[in-house]
Parts: C-alpha cells; structure tokens; sequence
C-alpha cells in the first residue's frame, strides 16, 4: 500500500475520530479509505450534482439561503 499524508480541518478530524469511537470502523485509516473509494467509485457529474445539493442543504439549514 502507498502511504499518503494529508492535513484536514480539526472538525473534519474530529468526526473521524467519533466513527472510530462509536465502533463503525477499526481505524481513521480506515474511515479515510473507505471515503475515498466511495469518492472514486462515484462517477464525477453525479458526484458534483451530490455535493452542490449537498451544499444548498447545508446552508439552507444554517441560514446562509
């Protein structure tokens, strides 16, 4: 396997963590593997089409539309 160092923002870090603690995964490698190859098995339009709702969600939720 290939070992690939990435830095990612502390709240992002801390969700991983809690899959780990809650038992969903035996690892933070593992929660990163299994979110990129959900991201690389995703064909790219319909992937971007996911995160733009995605988004509109959120910021529906959190009042910025």
């Amino acid at each position: 396997m290939k070992t690939i160092k990435i830095d990612i923002p502390e709240k992002l870090a801390i969700e991983v963590e809690n899959y780990v603690k809650k038992g969903w995964f035996g690892s933070e490698e593992e929660v990163m593997r299994m979110a990129l190859q959900d991201f690389i098995r995703t064909p790219l339009p319909y992937a971007r089409q996911k995160r733009f709702s995605h988004l509109i969600y959120v910021s529906c939720a959190y009042g910025k539309y």
